[in-house]
């Protein structure tokens, strides 16, 4: 079976939601919606009336000095005007991904780099749910091994990921299957069976299309 990387996103796992009812403590997931993304580019990038307050905030939660988060900031514009950075915080490329980690993000040590990748079938399909994305060529990406996870259930809304838990479609699915997860929400049944249970949530949640995703976690070497 063929899989293709989409891109490779900096997570921070988050607590889980209240309204989850899954048996974790913690939630990993490629959308802003209930994770953090890293490098923000509310925070570190566009410019709009609240962007001075929005940078600050962002420099504040990273612990970097006044001249670090310069250079930050200088990084992200190189990478966004290369098109090697997406509006939702997606790289193209995994050594982007692991250097960005490593030089600016060094005082939230539990971020992890991930890939979420998707079997060639699908690709058409997530292609034409992808508008306006900044990566000119999405799928020219890296495939370097990495760890296996898991796997993720996501939707594209333009431009950025919705997952199926934004809405709480883990209780659609356990109305009809054993959902299992990890320790961070990644599910851990057999692929055919996520296959399953995409079917399960179409057209409910989101307005999007649901496709099932692998999770790879990718380390310095």
């Amino acid at each position: 079976m063929s899989y293709l990387i989409f891109g490779y996103y900096i997570i921070g796992a988050m607590p889980k939601p209240e309204y989850l009812s899954m048996n974790c403590k913690q939630i990993i997931t490629a959308t802003d919606c209930i994770c953090n993304l890293h490098p923000s580019l509310q925070g570190s990038y566009w410019m709009n009336w609240n962007s001075m307050v929005k940078q600050a905030d962002y420099q504040k939660s990273l612990g970097l000095k006044n001249e670090e988060f310069d250079e930050l900031k200088g990084a992200v514009s190189r990478l966004f005007d290369a098109h090697l950075l997406d509006c939702d915080s997606r790289f193209a490329r995994l050594a982007d991904a692991l250097l960005f980690r490593e030089k600016y993000l060094y005082n939230l040590p539990d971020l992890k780099v991930i890939s979420v990748a998707l079997e060639d079938v699908y690709k058409n399909i997530l292609s034409e749910q992808v508008v306006n994305s900044n990566i000119k060529d999405t799928w020219s990406i890296d495939q370097s091994a990495g760890q296996f996870l898991g796997y993720d259930i996501l939707g594209c809304d333009g431009g950025s990921f919705h997952s199926y838990l934004c809405n709480g479609l883990n209780k659609n699915i356990s109305e009809k299957y054993l959902l299992e997860v990890d320790d961070c929400g990644i599910i851990q049944n057999p692929y055919d069976e996520v296959k399953a249970f995409v079917e399960c949530i179409k057209d409910k949640g989101e307005p999007v299309v649901w496709l099932p995703f692998t999770m790879y976690e990718h380390f310095v070497q």
